[in-house]
C-alpha cells in the first residue's frame, strides 16, 4: 500500500496558480492606480496651468483697455484742460499699475518675462513723451500702439500656451481612457483564462472524483479516478486511488478465503449426506435410526445448497458469475418454483398465473434461486393469509414476471436502497434473518441473463416485483 508520509507535503500546483492569478489581477490594478495618480496630478498641474493662463489674459485684457482709456482720456483733457478727465486719466494709469504688478504674478517662462518687460518699456518710454513739453502728440501716438501691440504679443503667447495645454489634457485624458480600457481588457482576460484554467483543474478532477466515490460507494471495487496534475487535488485522486486498491485487495482476499472455505467444506458435507444415504438403504439398520438419518440427509441437502448459493454470491461479487443455460418452459418452471414455495410458506396463498408456452434460454438453477427469493421475500414480509399473486406474461420479446405481495411497502428512498450489497430496511431486519445480500443477488443474476428488475411499491400499499427476461427466439 502506498502512503504519503507524515513529513511529505503534496503538490502546491493550485495554490501558486492561483497566487500567480490573483498576483497578476493585482498588478494590473496597482498599474492602473499607478497611472491613474500621474495622469491626475499632470492634470491638476495643467489645469492649474490653464487657469493662470486664463488669468494673464483676462489681465492683459484689462491692460490693453486701460491703456487705450488713458490715451483717449489724456487727450481729452489736453483738449478741454476739465479736471474731470484729468481724473479719469489718473484712475485709468493706476489701473495700468496694478495691471502690471499682476502680470508679474502670470510669469510662468522666461519669454513671458521678455513680453512684460518690453510692455513695462514700452509704458515708460509712452510716459516720458507724455510728461514732455511741448507735448509731442506723434510720438505719444506711436509709444501708445507699440505698448498696445506688446500686450497684444503677450496675450497671444498666452492663447496659444492655453490652447496647447487644453490639447495635452485631451491627450492625456484620452491616453488614460486607452490604458485605462486596455487594462481592464487585459484584467478580464486573465480572469477569465484563469476561471477556465481552474475548472480544469478543480471542479473538473472534484466533479469526477465525486462520480467515482459513488461508483465504488455501489460497488464497483474497480472504479478509479484519473489522476490528472501533480497538484493538490491530483494528490487527492492518487490517495483516494490507493485506498480503493487497498479496498480492493482486502475485498478480494476475503473472496477467496471464503470461497476456499465454501470449497474445503462441500466435499466433507457430500460425504456426510451421501454416507447416511447408504446406512438408510442397508436392511439391518435398527429403525430408531430412520429418523435421524432422515435429518442427517436433509441438512446435509441444505447445507449444500447453501455452500452453493455462497459460491454462486462469490462468483457474483467478483463479476465472474458462470451460467449454464439452456431452453426452459417459463411457465412450468414457475408453475413447480410456486409448488415448491407453498409449501414452505403454508399460511399464505400463493396465485399464479402465467400465459402459455413463455419458453427463455436461461439457467435454471440460477433462475430458481431468483424466483424462490422473490416469492420467499413476499411471504416474509407480508401479514399471514395474505395472498401473494405471480403473473407471468409476454411483452413484446421479454417474458415479463410479476410478484406482488400485501406487504408494509416502500417508500422511494427504501426503494433506492434495496438492491444495493447488504440492504436490507432498518424497520424489516425483524421480520427474518439474513445478510442481505439476495436482492442484490438476484438482480445481477436478471442482468446476466440480459433482463432487468425494478419495483413498485408505496407505503401500505404492499410491493410489486417486475422481473423481464428475454424470450428464446
Amino acid at each position: 500500500m502506498n502512503e504519503l508520509s507524515p513529513s511529505s507535503k503534496p503538490p502546491s500546483g493550485i495554490k501558486r496558480f492561483i497566487i500567480l492569478w490573483m498576483g497578476l489581477m493585482m498588478g494590473c490594478f496597482v498599474i492602473l492606480s499607478g497611472a491613474l495618480f500621474i495622469v491626475n496630478s499632470t492634470i491638476h498641474s495643467m489645469s492649474l496651468r490653464a487657469i493662470n493662463d486664463m488669468n494673464a489674459l483676462k489681465t492683459a485684457q484689462k491692460l490693453e483697455r486701460a491703456i487705450l482709456e488713458e490715451w483717449r482720456e489724456d487727450m481729452l483733457w489736453r483738449t478741454t484742460g476739465k479736471a474731470y478727465f484729468l481724473q479719469k486719466k489718473k484712475n485709468a494709469m493706476l489701473v495700468v499699475e496694478n495691471a502690471f504688478m499682476e502680470l508679474d504674478n502670470y510669469n510662468t517662462s522666461d519669454e513671458d518675462d521678455k513680453l512684460i518687460e518690453e510692455i513695462q518699456k514700452k509704458y515708460q518710454d509712452y510716459y516720458i513723451s507724455a510728461q514732455s513739453s511741448p507735448i509731442q502728440y506723434l510720438k505719444m501716438s506711436r509709444g501708445s500702439e507699440a505698448m498696445i501691440a506688446a500686450v497684444e504679443r503677450f496675450r497671444d503667447r498666452k492663447e496659444k500656451t492655453l490652447e496647447s495645454t487644453v490639447t495635452s489634457s485631451r491627450k492625456l485624458h484620452l491616453m488614460l481612457d486607452q490604458w485605462t480600457l486596455s487594462i481592464i481588457f487585459f484584467v478580464s482576460l486573465i480572469a477569465a483564462v484563469g476561471s477556465y484554467i481552474l475548472i480544469g483543474r478543480i471542479l473538473k478532477p472534484t466533479l469526477s472524483l465525486i462520480r467515482t466515490a459513488r461508483s465504488f460507494g455501489a460497488g464497483n471495487l474497480t472504479a478509479r479516478v484519473p489522476e490528472g496534475h501533480a497538484d493538490e487535488l491530483g494528490a487527492l485522486c492518487r490517495t483516494f486511488n490507493t485506498m480503493a486498491d487497498d479496498i480492493s485487495d482486502r475485498d478480494q482476499a476475503h473472496r477467496n478465503f471464503v470461497a476456499s472455505v465454501v470449497h474445503d467444506l462441500n466435499n466433507p458435507i457430500m460425504v456426510i449426506g451421501a454416507s447416511a444415504a447408504r446406512i438408510k438403504r442397508k436392511t439391518a439398520m435398527p429403525q430408531e435410526l430412520a429418523p435421524v438419518l432422515d435429518r442427517i440427509i436433509r441438512q446435509a441437502d441444505r447445507l449444500e445448497k447453501m455452500t452453493h448459493d455462497l459460491m454462486i454470491d462469490i462468483q457474483i461479487e467478483s463479476g465472474n458469475l458462470y451460467l449454464v443455460k439452456k431452453e426452459l418452459n417459463l411457465t412450468v418452471f414457475l408453475g413447480e418454483t410456486v409448488s415448491s414455495q407453498a409449501e414452505i410458506a403454508p399460511e399464505h396463498d400463493i396465485q399464479l398465473s402465467a400465459d402459455e408456452g413463455l419458453i427463455v434460454y436461461a439457467d435454471e438453477k440460477k433462475l430458481e434461486r431468483v424466483f424462490s427469493n422473490l416469492i420467499s421475500n413476499a411471504a416474509k414480509y407480508s401479514p399471514n393469509g395474505a395472498n401473494i399473486e405471480v403473473k407471468a406474461t409476454a411483452s413484446k420479446n421479454f417474458a415479463v414476471v410479476e410478484i406482488r405481495d400485501h406487504g408494509e411497502g416502500m417508500s422511494r428512498e427504501e426503494i433506492d436502497s434495496l438492491f444495493q450489497p447488504f440492504g436490507r430496511l432498518d424497520r424489516t431486519k425483524h421480520l427474518a434473518a439474513g445478510a442481505g445480500l439476495g436482492l442484490f443477488s438476484v438482480k445481477k443474476i436478471i442482468e446476466a441473463h440480459g433482463g432487468s428488475i425494478s419495483v413498485r411499491s408505496e407505503p401500505g400499499e404492499g410491493s410489486a416485483f417486475i422481473v423481464s427476461i428475454p424470450l428464446f427466439q
